[in-house]
């Protein structure tokens, strides 16, 4: 009788100290030893919300923004994977160590970076990568009950790191920040330069529509990826005309990461993850960006739409594979001036979206 006394004991305080762990704030870490300009940096994010931090409260039930410490994450397991963390530090901090992906790799002594799709840079450089927290998705969580996100905050050198923070602080979350002059120490056939500027065009704050229920969903403009050369080269391949700047950014729909695995990994923050976002793609001229949009528009699988918002528009259904068995969705098409956009937020918002569109 004593022992089932015990193990129910046991079991209520695993649980009380399971619903003691805050589940879904934004956890701004850095690092117990981290330099002091790193500390006060990480310190000073804490106070405020850069745009795709202001989307994740405003959209996804945050519930705080809490400072804490790279060994306080690592000694709770249920605090890393529970929450959305900001890892802010060189790589060689603990936490950073710990989900470090295999998209960058960087050596500190000799300032160098080698990313997939700008191959190799030299000199002060920031690296920013965003993906869903890999805590929430190991053998130790059965089933991830929603997403919580990482954003990686990183660089060759103290004044990368803080480069790219600078960066993160006006939307951007994936992507390469020059800290000052940079060189190649060699050279691979899908280098690209650095692009730490936003597009041109700029979109709109903020979508409004009715979502399939007919209830009013406001989206907000989380912010932005900088595109590899890879996908540089997809354009080339289908048209013929290389862009001279690609990039992708986001809006975050209510609710979005209460949908676990595929789901909520699209309409998270990889650079890859095309949920609920928009491609801009620049050509050096207007008739460079009418080819190509009618170069994809005519492939397999895309169809020809009434003009929206007077533009010209293409749809075709969103990938599937053996995550998706069906279609989450629709990607659309068009293009304005030198520029080509993709869209795969959904279709009761694209006329807004097109109606708004703004170019510097």
């Amino acid at each position: 009788m004593h022992r089932v006394y015990i193990v129910i004991a046991l079991l209520f305080l695993a649980a009380a100290a399971f619903a003691a762990t805050p589940q879904r704030e934004i956890l701004i870490v850095a690092g117990e030893h981290a330099s002091p300009a790193i500390v006060a940096a990480a310190d000073a994010l804490a106070k405020e919300l850069p745009p795709v931090l202001a989307a994740l409260q405003a959209t996804q039930g945050v519930t705080g923004v809490e400072r804490v410490t790279s060994e306080r994450v690592l000694k709770d397991y249920n605090l890393a994977a529970f929450n959305h963390l900001v890892v802010i530090g060189l790589p060689s901090d603990p936490l950073m160590k710990k989900v470090w992906e295999h998209y960058a790799a960087v050596d500190e002594g000799a300032k160098t970076l080698y990313a997939q799709g700008w191959g190799y840079l030299q000199g002060d450089l920031g690296y920013l990568e965003a993906d869903r927290n890999p805590f929430l998705h190991s053998r130790r969580i059965k089933e991830a009950p929603f997403e919580t996100v990482l954003f990686k905050i990183s660089g060759t050198s103290e004044a990368g790191v803080l480069a790219a923070l600078t960066a993160f602080k006006t939307g951007l979350f994936n992507g390469i920040v020059p800290a000052g002059a940079w060189k190649r120490p060699k050279t691979t056939i899908l280098d690209l330069d650095p692009q730490p500027a936003p597009s041109p065009l700029q979109l709109a704050d903020a979508v409004a529509f009715n979502d399939a229920k007919g209830a009013a969903v406001r989206a907000p403009l989380a912010g932005w990826s900088q595109v590899p050369g890879n996908e540089y080269r997809a354009y080339i391949d289908v048209a013929g005309a290389e862009p001279t700047g690609v990039w992708r950014y986001k809006y975050l729909l209510p609710g979005a990461l209460d949908h676990a695995q595929t789901p909520g990994w699209m309409a998270g923050f990889h650079r890859m993850a095309y949920g609920n976002a928009v491609t801009i793609a620049a050509f050096a001229t207007p008739d460079a960006a009418q080819k190509t949009a009618e170069a994809i528009g005519t492939t397999g699988g895309w169809h020809k739409l009434k003009p929206l918002a007077g533009l010209p528009c293409w749809q075709a259904n969103q990938p599937t594979d053996e995550n998706m068995a069906l279609p989450l969705g629709t990607i659309t098409l068009t293009w304005k001036g030198p520029y080509l956009l993709m869209t795969s937020l959904p279709n009761e918002a694209v006329p807004e979206l097109l109606q708004g569109l703004v170019a510097k």
